[in-house]
């Protein structure tokens, strides 16, 4: 348990390096002197946060210490009354990382202690926070972030499992009589995890972005995921599932994105307008190679918006003189040395 318990330490998520240098104490915190030496740092360490209320995002590290060093020394019950601190405190804090890593330290405690149901639930709490979390990094493009949140995930599901007790021999006594084998039990069906619908991913971003001038489309973060849930291939329908569970493939979002459209300057588009809450498929230009022709609808940065406030990303009709509105009310050609496209519209998706 020692192990495991230093193992969860070192995955907390802080800058200030006096923590970090703590972190670092439980590499070698492995008997109960350690532990004992570890404990008086960390009062030393929390008497000198307690007077300023600025520290108070360090109390709940100094109570996950705290937790994990009295387990050592198999003080438990004090174990647990810090490990509830902590878990309080990163929760308020907003920390849910390290709040995801003081509930699995409270799984293998429940686990060690032989609570079953309870430390099942704790795994559950764990893993849903990281999973959530893995989501949202995907959703802000940051799949690198998204990645390791899985890559945890996997290694607490591992833990999950309680190591099977040793098969003890018995030294010195008789030799035991063989037994005769019960016939094998039918095999049972291999265990399949359900599959996961939605398998494929885009952003979606908003395709107007306010600034004060230069090219904003294609540089703001996502706004919301596209998912793809049935496909047809040669006039058949297919339904799409991820192989990676509980995770949705995501498509390279440098090259194709979704955007919504905003504004009623192409609310007469043939062959289909195109209005406010609509989403438009959009290849990048600059990552794809591709450049726009006469007719293509295209989405647009402006290189100098008369109004500093205004916003600086359109969706217009590309022609040879400008890019074009079509729409119910009278917008004027933008010249195309006053824009540069970005993106061609390939497809729009309207709301059912």
């Amino acid at each position: 348990m020692a192990a495991s318990v230093t193992e969860i330490i070192k995955f907390l998520d802080t800058k200030d390096e006096t923590l970090r240098s703590m972190i670092g104490s439980f590499v070698d915190c492995n008997t109960p002197a350690r532990a004992d030496e570890l404990i008086k740092q960390i009062k030393c360490r929390e008497e000198e946060y307690t007077p300023d209320f600025r520290a108070a995002g360090k109390k709940p590290f100094c109570s996950i210490f705290f937790a994990a060093a009295y387990f050592i020394r198999g003080r438990r019950s004090q174990a647990l009354k810090h490990l509830d601190d902590a878990e309080r405190g990163f929760n308020c804090n907003g920390e849910e990382w390290n709040l995801a890593m003081a509930r699995w330290m409270h799984a293998l405690f429940a686990q060690e202690m032989d609570q079953s149901e309870r430390s099942k639930l704790y795994f559950e709490k764990a893993v849903s926070i990281l999973r959530r979390l893995s989501l949202e990094y995907r959703r802000k493009g940051h799949y690198e972030d998204a990645e390791e949140c899985l890559k945890l995930v996997e290694q607490i599901q591992a833990s999950s499992q309680p190591a099977e007790p040793p098969k003890s021999a018995a030294p010195g006594g008789p030799p035991r009589q063989p037994q005769e084998k019960a016939p094998p039990a039918p095999a049972a069906p291999p265990k399949t995890a359900r599959p996961v619908i939605a398998g494929l991913l885009f952003p979606v971003y908003d395709p107007v972005s306010a600034g004060k001038g230069g090219n904003f489309i294609f540089d703001s973060q996502p706004q919301g995921q596209a998912a793809i849930h049935e496909l047809t291939i040669d006039e058949k329908p297919f339904r799409v599932f991820s192989l990676r569970t509980g995770e949705p493939v995501i498509l390279h979002p440098r090259v194709y994105r979704w955007m919504y459209v905003v504004g009623d300057s192409m609310n007469r588009a043939q062959p289909h307008p195109l209005v406010e809450g609509d989403c438009l498929l959009v290849v990048e230009t600059g990552t794809s190679g591709l450049s726009p022709k006469p007719d293509d609808i295209v989405v647009a940065a402006l290189v100098d918006p008369a109004n500093p406030t205004d916003r600086a990303g359109v969706v217009k009709r590309y022609t040879s003189t400008g890019l074009r509105s079509e729409s119910s009310q009278a917008y004027a050609s933008i010249p195309l040395k006053k824009a540069k496209v970005k993106g061609i519209v390939l497809a729009v998706a309207k709301p059912v």
